[in-house]
């Protein structure tokens, strides 16, 4: 640094140094097989230009090295990156649970192929199994549009 730089910014960059070697430290001590996994998440988070309230919580001291290995990627996300995930989410959920499960005992679907006719269409549906043992558990059933055949997925 020259003369010309401010003393605040010498004090920034001797904030940011510090924090940078408090976090190699912490991720040097990481378990061998994390290694790389967290070193990529951690490059990848703290470079985003979309992310910088990551790098100014660790800058500000607010999130020390140890608290920044210990979250997964999903959590060192930018906020709105995290909102959209959680959007998919609910989409996805909203995609997959089929309103005519309950009234019709389950939902047609071309996922699996007859055995028997070899047609690909079938009705899924749950099963439980009443019984004297305590693991009892519903089964998933595909039956057959064409021959009505039935069994286990």
């Amino acid at each position: 640094m020259g003369p010309h730089v401010s003393a605040d910014a010498r004090i920034g960059w001797s904030l940011c140094a510090a924090q940078t070697i408090s976090v190699q430290q912490e991720l040097s001590s990481a378990p061998r097989e994390t290694f790389r996994g967290k070193y990529r998440a951690l490059l990848f988070n703290l470079k985003d230009a979309k992310n910088p309230d990551l790098r100014h919580r660790l800058l500000e001291g607010t999130l020390c090295a140890r608290e920044l290995l210990r979250l997964s990627p999903r959590e060192m996300a930018a906020e709105a990156l995290q909102q959209q995930r959680s959007e998919w989410r609910q989409k996805r959920t909203r995609e997959r649970i089929r309103p005519d499960w309950r009234e019709c005992g389950g939902f047609t679907t071309t996922l699996f192929r007859c055995e028997r006719c070899g047609g690909t269409e079938s009705k899924v549906h749950q099963a439980i199994r009443a019984g004297r043992m305590a693991v009892d558990r519903a089964r998933t059933y595909a039956t057959c549009t064409s021959c009505r055949e039935r069994w286990e997925v």
